[in-house]
């Protein structure tokens, strides 16, 4: 028994140490939860096995983790099954779990793709918007991609904008109709503002939600905002669902908000 608790372990630390450098190295899973790339093009084995760990700041595919060490499980059962063979030396039982290692690796990343023919991975790219980096004004450098997971209302302001002053009623309207399940964030995109700046625009008109500062312009750029206030509505896998530019009615906001927060 203890020569299959090492043997199992093995197998296990293997796979977790080669999904760790594969996450570092940035080589996506083959059986990962992304479109068109079903852990052996079955929707169901990816929900069963499609999840990640995370260590650090590594997002580490553990979507092979679970059918391998089945595997590498049944095939040490079957190995110890042979009592003379299990008699033999630790650096024999170490040896034969390395080899089950691999041959799990070759076997699940050469059936990823049940039918069809195994290509290299090509991630597709985020959109331009979800890549720009900005500052929250508490100093924390975010994406629009770390918002999703809700749906987010995102304003392009200045806090010397008459129309964006005004645009703070619309925005609190919303705030307390949809409160938590609708994020609404409000980016400073004026290079002549500080954070200061715009902490005394939302002490002066009681802005209550999360804002930003991108005095450098790219979200503006990238949504090819002509002016202030300018607002996107975002779903919650960060896709451009509305934009509306200049003073915008809440009421004109919630014909589309109502939507994409019930999906």
């Amino acid at each position: 028994m203890a020569r299959l608790i090492l043997g199992l372990f093995i197998v296990f630390a293997v796979w977790l140490v080669s999904g760790t450098l594969a996450a570092a190295a940035g080589i996506p899973n083959l059986a990962a939860k992304e479109a068109g790339l079903d852990c052996l093009c079955s929707p169901v084995l990816v929900t069963l096995f499609g999840y990640y760990a995370k260590v650090g700041g590594l997002e580490v595919n553990l979507s092979f983790l679970v059918p391998a060490l089945l595997f590498g499980m049944l095939l040490l059962l079957l190995y110890a099954s042979r009592k003379e063979a299990f008699q033999a030396r630790i650096k024999q039982t170490v040896a034969i779990s390395l080899l089950i290692s691999i041959i799990g690796i070759v076997g699940v990343v050469s059936t990823a793709y049940v039918g069809g023919e195994l290509s290299p991975y090509i991630q597709t790219p985020k959109p331009l918007h979800l890549q720009i980096e900005f500052e929250l004004l508490n100093g924390e450098v975010v994406t629009l991609a770390d918002f999703r997971g809700k749906p987010l209302l995102l304003e392009l302001m200045s806090p010397w904008c008459k129309y964006c002053s005004m645009e703070v009623n619309e925005l609190r309207k919303i705030t307390e109709k949809y409160g938590g399940a609708l994020n609404v964030l409000s980016v400073c995109a004026d290079s002549r503002a500080t954070v200061k700046d715009v902490a005394i625009f939302n002490e002066a008109h009681g802005v209550s939600w999360q804002t930003g500062i991108d005095p450098t312009g790219r979200l503006m750029d990238a949504f090819g905002a002509p002016g202030y206030p300018y607002l996107v509505l975002l779903d919650k896998e960060g896709n451009v669902v509305k934009v509306f530019k200049g003073l915008t009615k809440a009421e004109t906001i919630e014909a589309y908000a109502d939507e994409v927060v019930s999906r």
